[in-house]
């Protein structure tokens, strides 16, 4: 019996759950200012349900290439899951606090102009005040949707590969930071369609170049492609993320889909833009 003769189906994973506190996750290239971004971006989500996938030994012939390439297994979990968007069904409120770290891994070798010592070994040195952005929004729900390559899902992880990511999907702990803490409460896999209007309704975010808002509320966010391992650089792209900064919120919005733009609606009502490969 051929398995790859169903893998042709379009599906979409959706998960449903709640954050405990709220969630950080840092900004691209950051060093000392350490701000968080207001949403969560794709390869956050992606991360949160590789790790669960690996964990459990689902994933099948990548610690070779793991290991040859210095990467998280998510660089080829990304694979299965070409688009991956969340949307906050509460909201919640940007701060950033101000906590004191070690910066020891900040200085150099310079040496202190009063003493005349290298800097990264004075004690005066060691600590100092480091802003944190975080997203406190306690017992926001949530939903996760992404969308699932059947055929590379079959490649990665086997026949029975829609039972597994269900499994994996169940066992998210965070998303973001590791003191993102999450619980799911719902997970379900579900078939979808491509929608034939142009103008579609949608509080997930997409890419800017698939679509474009035809009302308020939304704003734009710099995400990356890749950047998961050593010699896989990360590339900026621009999301248009449907709701507001802060409060931080998803907001459904009505958007007219671009020539590279294509929507699909899952079966529970949801719409999904992706750019179109």
């Amino acid at each position: 019996m051929d398995c790859r003769k169903g893998a042709k189906r379009v599906k979409a994973l959706k998960v449903e759950g709640v954050y405990h506190w709220g969630y950080w996750v840092k900004g691209l290239e950051v060093s000392k200012l350490q701000f968080s971004l207001r949403f969560p971006p794709p390869t956050t989500l992606i991360g949160a349900i590789s790790l669960p996938l690996v964990k459990a030994g689902y994933v099948k012939n990548i610690l070779g290439e793991i290991d040859r390439n210095l990467c998280s297994p998510a660089k080829f979990l990304s694979k299965i899951f070409p688009v991956a968007t969340i949307a906050l069904d509460g909201y919640g409120y940007y701060f950033e606090d101000i906590n004191v770290y070690i910066l020891l891994h900040f200085q150099g070798f310079q040496k202190d102009r009063e003493t005349r010592q290298v800097r990264r070994y004075l004690p005066k040195f060691r600590r100092g005040a480091i802003l944190n952005g975080r997203v406190y929004a306690p017992y926001c729900r949530f939903t996760v949707i992404y969308m699932v390559n059947a055929e590379k899902a079959f490649d990665l992880i086997g026949e029975d590969w829609e039972s597994k990511i269900v499994r994996g999907a169940w066992e998210i702990l965070r998303i973001g930071s590791k003191e993102s803490i999450v619980s799911v409460e719902k997970v379900s896999l579900i078939n979808v369609v491509e929608e034939k209007a142009d103008i579609v309704k949608t509080k997930f975010y997409f890419l800017s170049n698939a679509a474009t808002p035809i009302e308020f509320p939304y704003f734009m966010e710099k995400f990356w492609v890749n950047g998961f391992g050593r010699g896989d650089k990360p590339q900026t792209v621009e999301y248009t993320i449907p709701g507001r900064r802060n409060p931080v919120q998803s907001r459904a919005i009505r958007v007219k889909l671009n020539d590279a733009g294509v929507a699909y609606r899952l079966e529970t009502g949801e719409v999904v833009i992706s750019a179109r490969a």
